[in-house]
């Protein structure tokens, strides 16, 4: 809200005290300034840099402003230990410009750090002989009847700027008109931080003048543009426009929408380009959180200065970065504008505000004002041409004031228009109970936006296309969809899939079936406007519906259903996708136990002899396989006593192999076929022998290449385990021999007497594909950011859904004053792949969860991690499962904390010292602020952030 001012300027002491100076703590503060002051100085660079014209005249954004008629004067410069900020103003043709002026911070060695550029490139401004200045009409348009400046005055002065209980150190660079008769004309505050430049507050008074800074661009009468009602007032309108979070402020001096994660809505007459920032939140001053544009394209072409009205006044900005729902949900657009007219309709913007009987006077408090309005029309737009636009009148009440022939005079509750900075705002409808944007603010009729005045829109549905490459979406959109993510899965994957429908609200819900009967309802939110993803993971066995997992077999169909309540005819239609279980994966080893006693390990086969053909064996889950056996040559089953001793360990103990088949002196042959081909298996012959005292026998094992042979002699009540006895303190994988089967999906199995042996015997077999282990994970800290200055988390990716066990990631503090750290595992599977976010504490943390200034090794423990199929994760990558990944052992990997390290380097030098200084006095979602400044993230860089970083300036952290 600006001052108000009676004749000539307040005296800056008076403007303190009107600001309620606490002089005691400003001079408390000055001292911490003068702090940071002369640590910068003590610590500068000296360089020679050129001058501040010279600068400004090779950078692309202001280079102009030297060139042609165009000229900077300089009118004032102020100095301090922290640099120079120099106050430039604009002539054009000889001519001084109102409130046309450029602003440089520079460094102590001389270079810009920051340019505030106020400069009019296309000049719209008020000259000191009483004339308007119009570069695109070419001519000077006399408005003596607004009044004549005799000169302008610029000044630049260091201050204290408050923002409720907050004092920043700023420039005030303060902008005069006076008068033929020495009376002050207008004035213009600004109020400019002396760390980067940004614009804390600008005041504006004169309304003459005010009237000619909105001078037309193009049209006559056309006005680049919320002004509320009387009645509703001020904090009636930014109540009104809290909800609309999707609605940002753009620093140009703009209104945009986000349309989608990483685009923005605007006006092309804005001028919007790379580098400038969108703020959300209700206060511009003090947002939410800030992004940058990256581009800018405009659907019609042309550019800042083309016609307002053409229907083309419309620009989509892409982000550098994408938006977190958190911060704000895209906006959808209204897909035709036949049924506008009549239509209320809201507006939201960050311009210029007030009430209607007096207009916005020229002031903005930088909050989110919103109101509403009736479309009174959409095509031409009344009093100018044009296309494409929609138009609503500032209704009192009054006939004098329903500027729009045959629309209602009787204004809406909180009836509102527009003013200067809602430029490029949305207009929205209500569709099915939402708001969508109709169009964006292109212009109005009048300056003031007083009762009468019309707002003019340019309609989206038009760019309809351009919008939706650029991530927008519709409503209207009639087909919604669902699908897998692939046509095929195995058994324990997780089946993705997205359901896509710009028409759904809220959350929506899919059921996935299988034909062997298992059935699932999930419920999804959107993680986009439209976009639902989900996944379920899959295991095999009987159905158990709505357990959360779907249980499938071999061969089953999944199907997944979505009902689309609207196919844009108003229709309700089913939307589905089918994929196969196209077979059974390795979960989990397939055992045969030969014994007379039907006694055998859980879920394996146990057979007491003969020939024949087994089909679809049964692993060790009770899940059947695609695997068959086939046993060659006749044979008897026996009982078996073994030796305890004797006996591997395994998870599904073996200890019930206490049996055999025997044929005498003939040879046994066993053929496992519906493998999958060229594939490795795990291979188990057992042998045992009940009634002689001794066996010897040969065995062969024929897949792909050539075949492994190896003897077994052992004695009466030993296990031995292909090559060898077997013994209790080992696992029965250490037996293990693997075989790669052959093309056809074979591997072949020959058991033969030696010498004169009187039996050959077999006490068991099994069976086990070979899964690919878990490739080892990738690691990041803090974000991937280089900045080492605080390190709060670190983020390990996988590249599948695993298993963890409880000492899976160990943390050590390394050199002699080391030791362990604790950490805190979170998991995250909903990507269809496991993310681990490891959280620090104890003694080697920060009261902020950071870690301590040090060196840090984190030790990734392969075998505590496993896949579905129990496959450990390859942590040393030597491509076999099991063993550690090591990170931080090395100095590359920079696994280090050293508080003020911004650029990750190991040391605190001039170059973080730079940066503490462009983020010094900032707060959260200020411009410039950096939280690896934030020591006690307070969300302040100030005093006690500062005395930690002097600890460690000019000191380095050495790799032990």
């Amino acid at each position: 809200m600006a001052l108000n001012r009676i004749g000539k300027k307040l005296s800056k002491k008076n403007r303190q005290t009107k600001r309620g100076l606490d002089y005691q703590r400003f001079e408390e503060r000055k001292m911490l300034a003068a702090d940071l002051a002369g640590f910068a100085k003590a610590t500068a660079v000296p360089s020679k840099a050129p001058s501040v014209l010279e600068q400004l005249a090779s950078r692309d954004d202001v280079a102009w402003a030297q060139k042609g008629l165009n000229q900077l004067i300089e009118v004032a410069s102020e100095s301090n230990d922290l640099g120079t900020t120099t106050v430039f103003q604009q002539s054009w043709n000889g001519l001084a410009v109102y409130d046309s002026w450029i602003t440089v911070v520079q460094d102590a060695d001389g270079q810009i750090t920051n340019v505030n550029d106020q400069a009019r490139q296309n000049i719209r401004g008020y000259a000191t002989d009483g004339s308007m200045i119009n570069e695109n009409l070419a001519t000077r348009i006399g408005s003596q009847d607004l009044g004549k400046a005799a000169s302008v005055e610029s000044s630049a002065s260091m201050a204290w700027y408050y923002a409720g209980n907050k004092a920043r150190l700023s420039w005030l660079v303060e902008t005069t008109v006076f008068d033929t008769d020495g009376e002050v004309f207008g004035e213009h505050e600004t109020w400019i931080s002396v760390f980067d430049g940004s614009i804390f507050n600008r005041e504006v008074t004169g309304s003459a003048v005010s009237e000619l800074l909105n001078a037309p661009i193009s049209e006559t009468g056309v006005f680049a543009r919320i002004v509320i009602n009387d009645a509703i007032g001020a904090s009636g309108s930014r109540t009104y426009a809290e909800p609309f979070d999707s609605v940002v402020s753009i620093s140009v001096g703009c209104t945009g929408t986000l349309i989608s994660s990483n685009t923005v809505i605007s006006a092309r007459h804005c001028g919007i380009g790379s580098g400038d920032t969108i703020s959300f939140g209700d206060n511009s001053n003090n947002p939410d959180a800030t992004f940058t544009v990256a581009s800018a394209s405009q659907p019609a072409g042309g550019n800042a200065n083309s016609a307002l009205l053409d229907g083309g006044d419309v620009s989509i900005l892409t982000l550098t970065t994408d938006v977190p729902t958190s911060i704000a949900t895209p906006m959808r657009f209204i897909d035709a504008t036949s049924d506008l007219v009549g239509m209320t309709a809201v507006t939201v913007g960050y311009g210029y505000n007030g009430v209607g009987s007096s207009g916005h006077g020229f002031t903005a408090d930088g909050t989110r004002w919103g109101g509403e309005n009736v479309i009174d029309a959409f095509g031409s737009p009344s009093s100018s041409s044009g296309s494409n636009i929609i138009s609503t009148d500032f209704d009192s009440g009054s006939a004098g004031n329903n500027t729009i022939g045959g629309s209602n005079s009787t204004p809406l509750t909180f009836e509102a228009t527009t003013a200067p900075g809602d430029s490029g705002g949305p207009v929205l409808v209500d569709v099915g109970g939402e708001w969508v944007i109709a169009g964006v603010l292109s212009g109005g009729t009048t300056s003031t936006s007083v009762y009468g005045d019309i707002s003019w829109w340019t309609g989206t549905a038009v760019y309809r296309s351009q919008i939706e490459s650029a991530g927008g979406t519709f409503v209207g959109d009639g087909a919604g969809s669902v699908s897998f993510d692939q046509d095929g899965y195995f058994v324990g994957d997780s089946a993705v899939a997205t359901v896509r429908d710009g028409n759904a609200v809220g959350d929506v819900s899919v059921v996935i079936t299988t034909t062997s009967g298992d059935s699932e309802t999930l419920t999804i939110s959107a993680s986009s406007v439209g976009v639902y993803p989900t996944s379920i993971d899959t295991a095999q066995g009987s159905a158990s519906q709505n357990d959360g997992i779907l249980q499938v077999e071999e061969g089953d169909e999944i199907s997944i259903t979505y009902v689309d309540v609207d196919d844009g005819d108003g229709n309700t239609v089913d939307r589905t996708d089918s994929a196969t279980i196209n077979e059974i994966g390795p979960v989990g080893l397939i055992g045969v136990d030969f014994d007379d006693a039907a006694n055998a390990p859980l879920n394996w086969l146990s057979l007491s002899g003969g020939t024949g053909t087994f089909q679809d064996l049964n692993n060790e889950q009770g899940g059947a396989s695609q695997v068959d056996l086939q046993i060659i040559g006749a044979s008897t089953g026996y009982e078996v006593n073994l030796i305890a001793s004797t006996i591997p360990q395994h998870a599904n103990s073996i200890a019930n192999i206490d049996g055999q088949i025997y044929t005498g002196a003939d040879p046994i042959e066993f053929v496992y076929s519906d493998l999958s081909p060229s594939t490795d298996y795990e291979v188990y012959v057992m042998a045992a022998e009940g009634f002689y005292d001794s066996i010897q026998q040969t065995v062969s094992i024929q897949g792909e290449g050539s075949p492994i042979t190896f003897e077994q002699r052992f004695d009466q009540g030993e296990l031995f385990v292909n090559d060898q006895v077997g013994s209790s303190s080992s696992t029965l994988a250490e037996f293990a021999i693997v075989v790669t089967s052959d093309a056809n999906g074979t591997i072949s199995i020959n058991v033969d007497p030696i010498g004169a042996t009187q039996d050959v015997v077999v006490a068991g077999l099994a069976i086990f594909e070979v899964a690919e282990p878990p490739t080892a994970p990738t690691i990041s800290l803090n974000a991937a950011e280089v900045e080492r200055s605080m390190l709060t988390d670190a983020v390990i990716t996988f590249d599948e859904v695993l298993d963890f066990g409880a000492n899976a990631f160990e943390l050590v503090k390394r050199g002699p004053d080391g030791g362990d750290v604790e950490v805190t595992s979170s998991v995250d599977n909903s990507s269809g792949y496991s993310v681990v976010t490891l959280a620090f504490s104890g003694e080697f943390t920060e009261t902020s969860g950071s870690l301590v200034d040090g060196n840090y090794q984190l030790t990734i423990v392969g075998d505590e991690i496993t896949s579905a199929a129990g496959v450990a994760v390859d942590g040393d990558g030597d491509g076999d499962a099991g063993g550690n990944l090591v990170f931080g052992d090395n100095e590359s990997d920079n696994f280090f904390r050293f508080f003020g390290d911004i650029d990750g380097d190991r040391d605190s030098d001039v170059f973080d010292l730079l940066q503490l200084r462009q983020a010094w006095n900032t707060s959260a979602g200020d411009t410039g602020f950096n939280e690896g400044f934030d020591f006690n993230v307070d969300g302040e860089i100030d005093i006690f952030d500062l005395l930690p970083f002097r600890q460690n300036y000019r000191d380095a952290l050495e790799f032990v």
